[in-house]
């Protein structure tokens, strides 16, 4: 996968998930990423996301769901939510659908300029240079068992921009 930053962002703070949710549903906001706040591995780990996500399914994809509506976005990052561990949602067949957890297999494909656009400040915070197509292995939705695809489009620009939103390290532990 190819994810190369056109453009400096601002500093990066390093964020720390001490809980699957950094806030309780009715006190959560989006956190539109802006690439000044990266999340990193405590919980990026098969352990926390087979089980913490299974159970959390339902509020993962409603917070998503509002931050999608409050944005008029089609891709939302799990850190946008304040979930603790690696999650894209995009729309699918105008459903909700989570990713997580992604793993990139290898995959040739094209590459395309993404740029990122925050919501509420109304400007862009970073171009990138992203795979037209990318070829995961994840698990879907609530779903135990990991499932592989060629994604292309907004859901492949999504999980390669959440690559950028986690540390390095939380995907290691991951893969």
């Amino acid at each position: 996968m190819m994810h190369h930053l056109l453009s400096e962002p601002p500093a990066a703070r390093i964020v720390s998930p001490e809980a699957i949710f950094a806030a309780a549903p009715d006190d959560f906001q989006c956190n539109f990423f802006d690439a000044t706040e990266i999340y990193d591995e405590g919980l990026c780990n098969h352990f926390s996301i087979s089980r913490l996500y299974r159970s959390n399914h339902h509020e993962a994809i409603r917070r998503a769901g509002v931050c999608a509506a409050e944005g008029e976005l089609e891709c939302i990052l799990s850190t946008e939510i304040g979930l603790g561990f690696p999650a894209a949602f995009v729309f699918d067949d105008g459903a909700m659908r989570a990713i997580v957890a992604p793993q990139l297999l290898p995959h040739e494909s094209e590459n395309a300029t993404f740029q990122v656009y925050d919501p509420r400040t109304q400007r862009y915070t970073g171009n990138y240079l992203f795979d037209r197509e990318v070829k995961v292995e994840f698990l879907q939705n609530d779903d135990r068992h990991p499932t592989t695809e060629v994604l292309n489009g907004t859901a492949a620009y999504c999980v390669s921009l959440l690559r950028v939103a986690f540390t390095p390290a939380c995907w290691a532990a991951l893969e």
